[in-house]
């Protein structure tokens, strides 16, 4: 059964389809005077990119009526409108140029976005609708989320094959009634660790589905399996993070924020060869321990988390030496700025 990522894949391929049909026909030599003009480009791009928009429509249409049958929702698949502004921008920037050739780059990753968008349209127009029709009921929280996850994600630099392998893990927990924030289902691809038994994502799920083991306030709890050294933080019943643990749950409740920067500094000064382990462990301590840093050191643990969780989780296995030191310098600006904020 078809869901809303088949939908994004689905537009993904429609656009890269357009694009590459548009940049054989379209080109300098194949224009007057090298040129697009106003007319040509208002007459392609309309045509072209509504039927796009159509095909991507009928898609997302399908998947919220079967969603909604699921559901047990009496409710009409909404479809979002056709963004004509967008379209206006195009063809304005595309005839703005008295050469082509500067400007080409319009009918390249832009179609493909213009096309994708209409799912993420889809989603949160259906959303809305529910909001409306039930009143925030938990069905359309689902759908919310959703939408949230995958706008989240969509804005992540990551590759195309590994932002699929997040979205099959977001996936797989929503079919289990588990929610997931994109940081959780990013770290279910790095939780094997050399020293630790093997996890698999059953072991996972069913720890998310076990009565909290530690409660550290109203909206955060921790589910914990000292057999595995599992740990999974939730906040708010969604899962933001799963992490091994080691012989001890220190980790779970505490690397409070001067132990954290000396790491951090120790960590460049004499860097490993691989650097996948570290990363984890500054990722794990600004999720797991954000509010016990925040209490401490609040300008320098929010300059530090807006960054820095992106820049681990870029880690990887085996890293060669070149991509190391990109991590290095990344890490190494983030924190000289939280270093000024300390008070």
């Amino acid at each position: 059964m078809a869901t809303y990522k088949d939908a994004h894949a689905y537009a993904v391929e429609v656009g890269e389809i357009l694009s590459k049909v548009l940049n054989v026909h379209i080109t300098a030599e194949t224009l007057t005077d090298g040129k697009m003009y106003f007319n040509i480009a208002d007459r392609v791009l309309n045509e072209t990119l509504k039927n796009n928009y159509f095909l991507v429509s009928d898609y997302t249409e399908g998947v919220q009526t079967r969603l909604n049958q699921q559901a047990g929702l009496k409710l009409r698949a909404q479809r979002p409108g056709f963004d004509q502004d967008r379209v206006k921008g195009f063809i304005n920037k595309l005839s703005s140029a008295d050469d082509f050739t500067d400007v080409q780059w319009v009918l390249g990753d832009p179609m493909v976005d213009f096309t994708q968008s209409v799912v993420d349209e889809a989603i949160k127009k259906n959303a809305k609708f529910q909001e409306l029709k039930y009143n925030k009921n938990s069905k359309c929280d689902d759908l919310r989320k959703e939408y949230d996850f995958h706008s989240e994600l969509k804005e992540k630099n990551w590759n195309e094959g590994y932002k699929n392998k997040v979205a099959g893990y977001h996936d797989i927990f929503r079919d289990e009634g588990q929610s997931l924030s994109v940081h959780a289902a990013s770290r279910l691809d790095r939780i094997e660790k050399k020293g630790f038994k093997i996890i698999t994502i059953n072991d996972v799920l069913d720890l998310s589905k076990r009565k909290p083991d530690f409660r550290q306030n109203d909206v955060k709890v921790v589910h914990f399996d000292e057999k595995l050294q599992l740990a999974i933080i939730v906040i708010l019943t969604r899962m933001i993070s799963c992490l091994l643990c080691g012989e001890s749950i220190k980790r779970m409740v505490g690397m409070k924020f001067n132990e954290m920067m000396k790491k951090i500094e120790a960590f460049l000064q004499e860097t490993p060869k691989d650097i996948f382990d570290f990363s984890g462990e500054i990722e794990d301590a600004l999720v797991d321990d954000y509010d016990e840093m925040f209490s401490e050191q609040p300008d320098a643990v929010r300059c530090l988390s807006e960054e820095v969780p992106d820049i681990c989780t870029s880690a990887e296995p085996g890293m060669s030496q070149s991509e190391i030191e990109i991590f290095k310098r990344k890490l190494s600006v983030e924190y000289e700025k939280a270093k000024k904020l300390v008070i």
